[in-house]
């Protein structure tokens, strides 16, 4: 098990420094939070797996690049089919292409982040289940209240307007999606990498 405290320390700074430019209102506060994010809680479940993304990066480079690969081209299904073929939201301060591109070299950043969201909340919470929503929840706290005050992001869900906290429900269901798919990539092609 890799236990580096720096990548704490740093995941913590720079997960507070988007979060504190988000709640400013300030655009793009996305790029440093996915990067910090993922920091944060690789560290806490580096303490449970042996197969985080940073140590699947340290120990075997071909599979973390196969890894990111994967999460990339998740994160492209997700664009294609949630902003352009069901037209679910939109990203008002993203005004060309290379953006779009940026954004999806950060893809397997944040959805790293959420498979080892949830890998920490089972170190804490064991019934798999609950620590699932724990993770929904935590995903929710973390990147759709910051940006009801930055506005990266435009949900335009049609016919349901149901909210909570200015959340749209689909939204909230579809975090289930954003965290089910990262853990069974990795389950599936990276269980076992470094056993």
């Amino acid at each position: 098990m890799i236990d580096n405290k720096w990548v704490l320390i740093f995941g913590m700074i720079i997960s507070t420094f988007s979060i504190i430019v988000a709640l400013l209102g300030i655009n793009f506060w996305y790029f440093p939070g996915v990067i910090g994010f993922w920091l944060f809680f690789d560290y806490f479940s580096s303490k449970k797996n042996k197969n985080t993304a940073i140590q699947i990066f340290i120990k075997n480079k071909k599979e973390f690049f196969k890894l990111y690969f994967l999460m990339f081209m998740l994160g492209c299904t997700i664009e294609t089919v949630g902003r352009f073929i069901f037209g679910l939201w939109i990203y008002p301060p993203y005004t060309n292409i290379w953006w779009d591109l940026l954004n999806l070299l950060f893809y397997p950043f944040i959805l790293f982040s959420f498979r080892e969201m949830y890998e920490s909340s089972l170190i804490v919470i064991k019934n798999k289940v609950f620590a699932f929503v724990v993770s929904m929840f935590f995903g929710i706290l973390i990147w759709e209240i910051p940006n009801l005050y930055s506005i990266d992001w435009i949900y335009t869900i049609p016919f349901i307007t149901f909210e909570i906290f200015k959340i749209n429900i689909v939204v909230i269901f579809g975090w289930s999606i954003l965290i089910a798919f990262p853990v069974w990539i990795y389950n599936e092609f990276f269980g076992k990498v470094l056993k």
